[in-house]
């Protein structure tokens, strides 16, 4: 409720005594709807023994539902997580075997369990974004080296959200964000004159969130 910089607020949600967290990450907002007061994030028990998906409602005393639990004794690790526009669950990556390599899963809240939608035996795919018709997701894949590596060479992928046409979108990209509305294609000459500027070529543009302060 306080936005004022540098002031502190109220805690989002508290997960007390009872069930202490160590580095709790991915923390998101539902989308609009039912879930728009819920926050998904991940967060180790107190003997660091395996890594959880929580769903939490904001302003809750407790650490929330414990929805997944990625560890299952081998190291697992949660890469990247997203929620689906509809809400009606989620997508995450993890690593696989022994940190070996890394699959993408999707969550469904009806069926109260998750399910495996790559097929992948090498390379790590990392952080997800869903398009606004929950059909297709963009995702990092890191091709090479350690999963703890934070400098690895990345590039973005597209795929239906069943796994299927999966292909690369990017080279060497990272972070995807899916716009939740059509991007307008630029004015190729915004200033009127009498020699119109040749057209810029869209492949060396990047559209960017712009903030301006007053």
């Amino acid at each position: 409720d306080n936005t004022v910089a540098g002031e502190i607020g109220d805690p989002l949600f508290n997960t007390g005594g009872g069930l202490p967290l160590y580095d709790p990450d991915f923390l998101l907002w539902g989308p609009k709807g039912s879930r728009s007061n819920q926050l998904l994030y991940t967060g180790w028990d107190a003997e660091l023994s395996g890594e959880t998906i929580y769903l939490v409602t904001a302003g809750a005393a407790g650490a929330g539902t414990p929805l997944v639990y990625v560890d299952q004794g081998v190291g697992r690790v949660v890469l990247g997580m997203a929620w689906l526009p509809d809400g009606s669950g989620f997508v995450y990556s993890q690593t696989e075997g022994y940190g070996q390599y890394g699959n993408v899963y999707e969550y469904n809240f009806a069926m109260g369990k998750s399910y495996r939608i790559t097929d992948f035996s090498a390379g790590y795919p990392r952080r997800l974004s869903v398009s606004p018709d929950g059909g297709q997701i963009i995702y990092e894949v890191q091709a090479k080296g350690e999963w703890t590596d934070i400098y690895a060479d990345l590039d973005l992928w597209m795929m239906n959200r069943d796994g299927g046409e999966q292909a690369m979108f990017i080279e060497n990209g990272r972070e995807p964000a899916w716009s939740p509305q059509a991007i307008p294609a630029p004015d190729p000459d915004p200033t009127p004159n009498p020699t119109p500027d040749p057209p810029v070529g869209l492949d060396r543009q990047v559209f960017l969130p712009l903030v301006l302060g007053k």
